[in-house]
Order: structure tokens, then sequence, then C-alpha cells
């Protein structure tokens, strides 16, 4: 596929000498025909007065930030779900995803027993964008027992690369078997989290790592109806790297959903996570981040969900959706944006304090509001995290509802440093998809728009820089998005996106210039 422009710029430019310049115009022409020009000048002079939306339009595509390609993942459609990560060893990028190949239905992102939903992955050149080999089945279990019409339904995986031990690892939610395979199923009956690794040096995953969250219901658990239930429920994961070898994993948690909590109010989702050292888990029932405080072990209320996590070195910030605040029950309350800092020293992993970035609005009318899906990304020369989310206006009423992407920066040590900011040309009446990732001092945001296409944009520690840039110029319905950070150099940086087109995977590659960064002044010395 060729690489494709900037959206709103054609491959034509305009040398302004030839135009502006006398000595440009050749000699011979008519007096009539130069009069003639003159006036096209001073029309085109007049354009942006009139038409000053379109001038800015051309004027605010922003510069250093380019796609140098966008590839089709071959293979069947019903593909969903992608992610990515980049291997600076071997200059490639893996991808994984959700795929339907093996449903006899040919669908994907179902929930539900009746759906063979796999995990698959491959591996791509990352300078080229050209895939290299078939596609890998991480995860492609089938019914249990044979014949019965139960399968496993793995769905939404994540990615990262360890250098320390030269191998991907990948983790994703899914049905867990022995529950399949015994026949005892639960109404409630929900998702595991599993993780297993690959290595390119020998093309070869490792053995599956079972249940992340490690933890049991226990035996006199009653819900509501008076009956027994179990929901050790794990879904949405997401990843980062706390150490050489030590990769953390990251859900929202059904668990006990019915036990009241503070003050009598039940907690019904909180955000849990799980550490490893090579292929063992470290904490038995999972390490809880959505607590009450740092010290305690106390669930908070309501709703906690779909987390993300960025940072660098021993400290991370884990950010999420927050329905604790709500009066509302049966997840029709507002949601505002929190997040805690937290820290890995000496080989342990600690909480760190909360920190509240965006709040909410309850009510039942057009101006009241939640915010949603958020996202976090590292500003690793400023030491500034920048959080994206949705703000949905008139939630109670989807069919009218208004969505824009709002953008805030906290510092480590959870201080406003950009409040709360709406980002330009972002208002829709459906739900964005977006992602970010950031390098040096410059975050990249891909995100669905109102016309379902996919684009990206600049983000800095100062605001969104102008203009947008089609990520793919694919035709098609853009849902589900992905931007995972590749190899910085000097002043150039590179970014992966994956997205789905349609019901098909794509791959694109987006590079960024960065500001050259300030060289100190030597320190004068007295002779």
């Amino acid at each position: 596929m060729e690489p494709c422009a900037p959206h709103g710029v054609t491959s034509k430019t305009i040398d302004e000498n030839s135009i502006v310049n006398n000595d440009r115009i050749p000699r011979g022409w008519p007096p009539l025909i130069i009069s003639i020009g003159w006036i096209f000048l001073l029309t085109l002079a007049l354009i942006p007065s009139r038409f000053g939306n379109i001038a800015s339009a051309i004027s605010d595509e922003p510069t250093g930030l380019t796609v140098a390609w966008a590839q089709r993942n071959p293979g069947p459609a019903a593909q969903n779900a992608p992610q990515s990560a980049y291997d600076p060893v071997r200059e490639e990028v893996m991808l994984i995803w959700e795929d339907a190949r093996n449903d006899p239905q040919g669908a994907i992102d179902s929930y539900g027993l009746a759906y063979n939903t796999d995990i698959f992955a491959r591996r791509y050149d990352a300078s080229a964008g050209r895939p290299l080999g078939e596609a890998i089945p991480v995860a492609a279990d089938g019914e249990h027992p044979a014949g019965s019409s139960r399968y496993d339904n793995e769905q939404r995986p994540a990615i990262l690369f360890d250098p320390a031990s030269d191998r991907y690892v990948m983790s994703w939610q899914t049905f867990p078997d022995s529950v399949l395979e015994s026949g005892d199923l639960h109404t409630t009956t929900c998702n595991d989290v599993n993780l297993r690794a690959y290595r390119p040096a020998d093309d070869e995953l490792s053995p599956m790592v079972e249940d992340l969250a490690w933890y049991t219901s226990p035996p006199d658990l009653i819900s509501p109806w008076g009956v027994f239930y179990d929901w050790s429920c794990q879904q949405d994961p997401v990843m980062t790297l706390l150490a050489p070898g030590v990769p953390l994993i990251l859900w929202h948690d059904h668990r006990e959903r019915y036990e009241p909590g503070p003050d009598g109010v039940a907690v019904a989702k909180d955000i849990y996570g799980q550490w490893l050292r090579g292929e063992t888990r470290q904490q038995e029932g999972g390490f809880l981040v959505s607590r009450v405080e740092a010290e305690t072990e106390i669930r908070l209320p309501r709703y906690q969900e779909h987390p993300d996590v960025a940072g660098e070195g021993p400290q991370r910030l884990v950010v999420w959706e927050d329905e604790r605040n709500s009066r509302a029950i049966n997840n029709k309350g507002y949601r505002e944006i929190a997040g805690r800092f937290i820290t890995y020293e000496g080989g342990a992993l600690r909480a760190g304090p909360e920190t509240f970035i965006a709040r909410g609005q309850e009510g039942d009318g057009p101006e009241d509001y939640r915010l949603i899906a958020p996202r976090v990304g590292y500003l690793a020369d400023e030491g500034l995290y920048v959080v994206v989310w949705s703000q949905q206006t008139n939630y109670l009423d989807p069919k009218h509802a208004i969505y824009t992407l709002v953008m805030a920066v906290i510092d480590r040590e959870g201080a406003l440093i950009l409040p709360p900011t709406p980002l330009p040309d972002t208002t829709s009446s459906r739900a964005h998809v977006h992602d970010l990732a950031c390098a040096g001092d410059r975050c990249v945001l891909v995100y669905r728009n109102a016309d379902f296409i996919l684009y990206a944009r600049l983000l800095t520690a100062q605001g969104a820089l102008p203009g947008e840039v089609r990520v793919d110029p694919a035709s098609g319905v853009y849902g589900y998005a992905d931007v995972q950070t590749g190899p910085v150099r000097g002043d150039k940086a590179a970014f992966f996106a994956s997205y789905v087109v349609g019901s098909e995977v794509h791959l694109a590659r987006l590079e960024v210039d960065l500001p050259p960064r300030a060289t100190p002044s030597p320190t004068p010395t007295l002779t």
C-alpha cells in the first residue's frame, strides 16, 4: 500500500516566487494576460477574509506528523481489537488481534458461550510495513467438550516487548476452560485473564499462565437473588513493563460485585493487576489499584472501569473511569476520571497517592455529562502525564448524546499542569475510539471523528497542535484504535497505530519530528 498524504494535502505545491516575483513572468506576455493575472492574485488575497475557515483548514495542517505507510493485515475478515508492540532488536512490530476465523457464526467481540473468538498475532517489518510470515495462533481453543457448542471466546488482547528476555508478552481475557469442560456454568460465569510469551529467536510460544487474578470466590457468596454465584470476572487488560522481566497486567474486575462497600454502598467493578517475574505470578488475589486509600485494601463503591497505564522508571500512573460519587445505580451514573500512582522499587509493587483528574456532573438534562475511556501517555522529556478522555453530555439519553475529546496534563506529584481542555474539532454524535502514546515532548493521539474516519494529531504539555492527519486512505467505517511508541532516534520518533476498518485490522507507521533538545552551555571557568 502506498503511503498516504496528510489529510487535506495534495502532492502538488505552488512555488510562491513564480507568482509574485515579476522576474518570473515570461517576457513577451500580452499586457491583458498580465492584468488578468494580477486580478487573480488580488482575488486570492481576499479569499481568507471571505472564506476564513477554508484558509485556516489549509494553513493549520501540522508540520512534523506524517504517515509513512498503512498496511491491511492479511487473512480472513472478522478481526477486531488490535494492539502492537515494537521490537528494537530486529526492527519489527508484532501485531495482535481478536480473530473469528474459527467461529461458526463468523462473529467477533460478542459476549457468550456460543462464540469462538481466538487470538492471533503476526510480525511486521517496522521500516517497510511488510508482513513477516503467517499469523501465529496465540490462543485458539475450540469447543469444550467437542460438539457442545461452548467455546473459549478469547478477546481483547494486549502486548508488550521485553528486551531483557527478548520476547513479546501477551495477555487477553478468556472463558476459563475448567468451567467449560465441567459444564458447571453459572449465569454469572465470566472471563479470566491469561498470559503467554513469544520468543522471535525460537519462533516459539511459552506455556500458558492462566488466571492472573489468582482468585476464587468465597463458597458462601450469595447474590441478591439468594443463590450462590461465581463472579470472578476480569476484562479489558492493559500492560506495562515495570522493570526488565517484570510485566504488569491491569484489568477491571467484577469479583464479589454485590458485596457492600464503604458506607454500605455496593461495589461493582474494581481495577486490579498482576505482576510477574518470568512466568510466575507474584500476588495472590491480585494487586488492588482502585482502593479507598493507598494503605488499605478497601474497595471503592460502584464502578471503576477501563484502566490505562503509562510511565517510566519506578513510577506509573494508572487512570480509570470512576462512578463512586454518583448516586445512580445499575451502571447509570456519571463517571469521572481518577488515577493512582504506583511504584515498583526493591522488587516490591506499592500503591501511591490517588489523584482526581476531572469531575463529572450528575442529572438528567443536556448539560449533564460523564467522562469515559481515559487514555494516558508520559512525556519523558518533561516528566509529565497527558490524559485524554471522551466527555459525554446528555448521557442518560444516548440517542441525543454528544461526545468531545478532552485532555489534561498532570505532574509526577499529581498537580494539575493543564486543566481539562476540550480538543478542537473532535465533537461527535457517536462515541470516539481513541488512544494515546508519547515520546520525548510529543504525544500522538489517534481518534475516530464524526465522519467515522481515523485521524492523528500531535499533543504537547501546552495543548493540541493545530491540524489533523488521516491515518489510512482505505474506505469504510473505522472502529477501535490503538497506538504505541516505536523507535526514537535523535529528533525523529515513530509510532505504530493499529485499528479496524470495517472488520479488517490495519497497521500504520506514523512519524513525528521532535524539536531539537537544548544543549546546555558549559559552565565558564575562572582563570
